[in-house]
């Protein structure tokens, strides 16, 4: 089977990327799916834990952003983490 056009699919790429923005903005906007009258600790967390890996995502496509401890460090499939599970809501 013949591979795609590179400029293609990396066109392809750029246009589902430019969409993930606006689905977080969109879900920020809902808070995060939560009721803001009734946010709890775990709620803290859980969108500290989506900031940091906001931050170590832009980390390793712009160096400068990211916290010292990665900022320009390659990171492979076996050092990137999950977010873990939502914390039952109490």
């Amino acid at each position: 089977m013949r591979q795609p056009d590179p400029r293609a699919a990396d066109a392809a790429r750029t246009t589902q990327i430019h969409a993930k923005p606006a689905r977080r903005r969109q879900l920020a906007d809902d808070h995060f799916g939560h009721d803001p009258d009734a946010v709890h600790r775990g709620h803290v967390g859980d969108l500290g834990r989506v900031e940091q890996a906001l931050d170590e995502l832009l980390g390793r496509v712009m160096p400068s952003h990211g916290s010292a401890a990665h900022a320009g460090e390659p990171v492979g499939p076996a050092e990137a983490r999950r977010l873990p599970s939502r914390p039952r809501a109490c």
